[in-house]
């Protein structure tokens, strides 16, 4: 049996299958630190796909607040844009391999994003730079 993490430490997390001889379900039972058992069923599609869709909007808003870091107007603009434009096209794919495969180059530009606004930061704030 899979395990899904409710954020409990493993120990309190047991795995057990019920429902009839045919039919196995997999799910969890939850030992609280005062002794009591409670039972949790395993993520849905549904639960999948708000877990998914949590993470786009939290790779969103990061992206957009990394933006803010930029040196200048227009490159604000231009990371600003690019995402919303990005998270426009791409909002209605409904392949999970898809999905996960955006969301990781999401990241990958994310972190892009940082690394060239801090690089950018360091090169716009040296003196005499915009001097020709």
């Amino acid at each position: 049996a899979r395990f899904y993490n409710c954020g409990l430490p493993e120990k309190f997390i047991l795995p057990i299958t019920i429902n009839g001889a045919d039919k196995i379900s997999p799910s969890i039972i939850i030992r609280t630190q005062d002794g009591h058992m409670t039972g949790a069923l395993q993520p849905t599609a549904a639960a999948a796909r708000a877990a998914t869709r949590r993470q786009a909007l939290s790779l969103y808003r990061r992206l957009l607040r990394s933006a803010r870091y930029m040196p200048t107007p227009n490159r604000r603009a231009f990371v600003e844009d690019r995402t919303r434009a990005e998270f426009l096209e791409n909002m209605h794919e409904t392949d999970p391999n898809e999905i996960k495969f955006m969301l990781a180059i999401g990241e990958t530009n994310l972190d892009t994003v940082k690394v060239q606004s801090q690089h950018l930061g360091t090169i716009f704030s040296t003196p005499g730079y915009h001097k020709t």
